[in-house]
């Protein structure tokens, strides 16, 4: 393993931007084939992403000790791409809000967040596979899945190699334009983008399993030698196959069901309680049967906010 300094950008007010990588397979990104690229923590509080990204390096160390990385073929991990925010314990690049992951491909010459995703991806470009540990626009906790944007270039059935519960094939929509998964795509990177857990809090189960799910991906493409975990037999799922659940109200969103649980039509979801005198604003129930997908994490709920979304 090779800890390497991928890019610095000087800072008028404080000490520069430095994003660092772990290099896996090869000694250095110039010559070696460009096979996988985990990237993390593109935005400041996504806390889980970034402890995911540190235990796969901590795993893919342990492996490359036993020699069961394939020479030649690179990985490279980038638990952090934004220290900035992180540091700043910020969500979004801390001098203007704005969203690394809506800058892509960057450009070398725009505002600071677009220079920080022009010199990103010009790292990123030309791997054969990326894998973006990334969070929701509304932050909540998901049923660990992976998502994939349909450019027109459908490999979901590789996706079904992490093993996961889920796969998530979706139509992108303008916003998603300049997301990272979506320009990997354009330029011939496979793409897949693993959602999992609540952004701000720790869940050691959950990055087990998101570690396992990319070291089953990794041994499927042939980078690692990994005693395979079955995990699950993938089902695929799109837009229609989801509902959102919204709130009627604004309140105290007092939610009465997990991600992951099996609810029955009519069953009670939540309640929306008045943020004066705690009465009963508003109750939410299923429209059909299914499984809680994704509950955000906001204790307030807004009129017409999206609060869960149900797998039919």
């Amino acid at each position: 393993m090779k800890k390497v300094l991928l890019f610095k950008m000087e800072s008028q007010y404080r000490d520069d931007l430095r994003v660092q990588g772990y290099l896996f397979g090869a000694d250095d990104l110039e010559h070696c084939e460009k096979t996988v690229a985990v990237v993390s923590g593109m935005r400041g509080n996504e806390y889980t992403q970034i402890f995911e990204a540190s235990q796969l390096v901590k795993r893919l160390v342990r492996l490359e000790e036993q020699g069961r990385l394939t020479p030649g073929k690179a990985i490279l991990v980038i638990p952090t791409a934004n220290p900035y925010s992180v540091h700043a314990e910020k969500r979004f690049w801390p001098a203007d809000t704005t969203d690394i992951n809506r800058m892509f491909p960057g450009y070398d010459k725009g505002e600071t967040t677009q220079r920080v995703a022009a010199a990103l991806f010009q790292v990123l470009e030309g791997f054969e596979y990326g894998i973006h540990l990334t969070s929701h626009y509304i932050s909540g906790n998901f049923v660990p899945h992976v998502s994939i944007q349909d450019t027109g270039r459908d490999y979901t059935e590789s996706a079904k190699a992490f093993g996961l519960s889920y796969i998530r094939f979706r139509k992108p929509t303008q916003y998603d334009t300049t997301t990272l998964n979506y320009n990997w795509q354009i330029w011939n990177t496979k793409a897949y983008s693993i959602y999992g857990g609540e952004d701000t809090r720790i869940d050691n189960d959950v990055a087990d399993n998101v570690v396992i799910a990319i070291l089953n991906f990794l041994n499927h493409i042939g980078v690692v030698r990994f005693g395979h975990h079955r995990g699950f037999i993938s089902q695929v799922i799109t837009n229609d196959d989801l509902y959102v659940v919204k709130s009627r109200e604004a309140g105290f969103f007092n939610c009465k069901v997990k991600v992951g649980d099996f609810v029955r039509k009519g069953q009670l979801l939540a309640q929306i309680r008045c943020i004066g005198d705690g009465h009963i604003l508003d109750e939410i129930t299923a429209q059909s049967e299914g499984i809680v997908f994704f509950i955000q994490s906001n204790p307030l709920a807004f009129a017409n906010g999206q609060l869960m979304m149900i797998i039919r």
